[in-house]
C-alpha cells in the first residue's frame, strides 16, 4: 500500500496544474484499484472513493494555487514597472472577476469547471495582495496588529459561517451554492463601486 500512494503522489504531483480531463480520471480510477483496497472507512465511506475525491480535489486547489501565484507575479512586475498601483481597483476587479468565475462554475459542464475554478484563483491572488496594501495604508502603524488580527478572526469566522450554510445548500445543489456564491461576491462589487 506504500508503494501504491507513493505513485498516486507521484501523479497528483505530475497532473496536479494540468486541467483534469475525461482521460485522466479513468486512468486514475485504475491505478487507484489496483494499490487502495476497497475497505469501508467510518462504516459508509468507500476508501478507493475518498483517495479519488482527495485527488480530484487537490487537483483543482492545485490549479487555483498556480493561477493565483501567476496573476501576483505578472501584476506585481506591471505594478513595479509602472510605479503606480491602485489596490482598490485591483480588489473591485479581483472580485468581479471571482465572481463571475462562480457563475461560469455552475454553468460549466465537467472538466470545463477546472477553468472557471483556475479563474478564481488568478481573481483570489491578486486581490489579498490588494487588501494587505490597502490595510497596510490605511491603519495607524501602532495599531497594526489589532488590525490584522481582528481582520483575520473575521475571515475566520465568515468561513466557518460559510461553511455551516453552504454545506446544507450543497447537500441540496451544488449550482445552486456556487450562484449565492457568485451573487455574494457580485454584491460587494457593486458595493465597492458605490463607496
Amino acid at each position: 500500500m506504500r508503494g501504491g500512494l507513493a505513485v498516486l503522489l507521484l501523479l497528483l504531483v505530475w497532473w496536479g496544474p494540468v486541467p483534469w480531463t475525461n482521460q485522466v480520471v479513468p486512468i486514475l480510477i485504475l491505478i487507484i484499484g489496483a494499490f487502495i483496497p476497497e475497505q469501508t472507512v467510518l462504516g459508509f465511506l468507500n476508501l478507493q472513493g475518498i483517495v479519488l475525491f482527495v485527488l480530484y480535489l487537490a487537483g483543482i486547489v492545485s490549479a487555483m494555487a498556480v493561477a493565483s501565484l501567476a496573476a501576483n507575479a505578472v501584476l506585481a512586475r506591471k505594478t513595479a514597472r509602472s510605479g503606480s498601483g491602485r489596490p482598490e481597483v485591483l480588489v473591485i476587479t479581483s472580485t468581479l472577476v471571482m465572481g463571475a468565475s462562480m457563475v461560469a462554475a455552475a454553468a460549466a459542464p465537467g472538466w470545463l469547471t477546472l477553468a472557471a475554478v483556475a479563474v478564481a484563483g488568478a481573481g483570489e491572488g491578486p486581490q489579498l495582495t490588494a487588501l494587505f496594501a490597502i490595510r497596510h495604508r490605511e491603519t495607524p502603524a501602532r495599531m497594526r496588529g489589532q488590525v490584522y488580527t481582528t481582520a483575520a478572526s473575521l475571515k475566520i469566522a465568515g468561513l466557518a459561517a460559510g461553511a455551516a450554510l453552504g454545506g446544507p445548500l450543497a447537500g441540496h445543489s451544488v449550482t445552486s451554492c456556487l450562484l449565492i456564491a457568485a451573487g455574494t461576491e457580485l454584491c460587494a462589487a457593486v458595493c465597492g463601486l458605490l463607496s
